[in-house]
């Protein structure tokens, strides 16, 4: 469905939204694992539960960002043939980094207790998540620096 008068948006700016979008999931992600290392002992600012109000925050951040992707999804550009060319390019270099950095966090991380809990299904969702983000951060990215080439 069409809306009259929808100004369209240029590929490199829907490629800047989704960067904030995945930094927000992966910042949502990093706290979760920052909240499981540190210690249960509560934290208030005034009356405010401290956790609480920043998970509040992220969830905020996520929906308004998912919103805001969902509509410049549908306001961008079409894509042309140098366009799908430097998606698929960024595609394959994002391949590679990926891969790399990968065999570098293995090689670093050797005890995963940042994000290991009991939760088995948790645990890999927030792996998957993880990673789904990562790849796409830097698939926008490199898109962003061949399309200014």
């Amino acid at each position: 469905m069409k809306t009259a008068g929808a100004k369209k948006i240029s590929l490199v700016r829907y490629s800047v939204y989704s960067i904030g979008l995945y930094a927000t999931i992966l910042l949502g992600q990093f706290y979760l694992m920052i909240k499981n290392i540190l210690p249960s002992a509560p934290i208030y600012i005034g009356p405010i539960y401290l956790p609480l109000l920043i998970s509040a925050i992220l969830l905020l951040l996520l929906i308004a960002a998912g919103v805001l992707m969902m509509k410049q999804y549908r306001n961008r550009e079409t894509t042309d043939e140098l366009a799908d060319l430097n998606k698929y390019k960024a595609g394959y270099i994002t391949k590679y980094i990926s891969i790399f950095m990968v065999a570098i966090i293995i090689l670093l991380v050797k005890d995963f207790n940042l994000i290991l809990q009991e939760d088995i299904v948790g645990n890999v969702l927030s792996v998957l998540v993880i990673c789904l983000s990562f790849t796409e951060l830097i698939h926008n990215i490199v898109f962003i620096i061949l399309e200014k080439k």
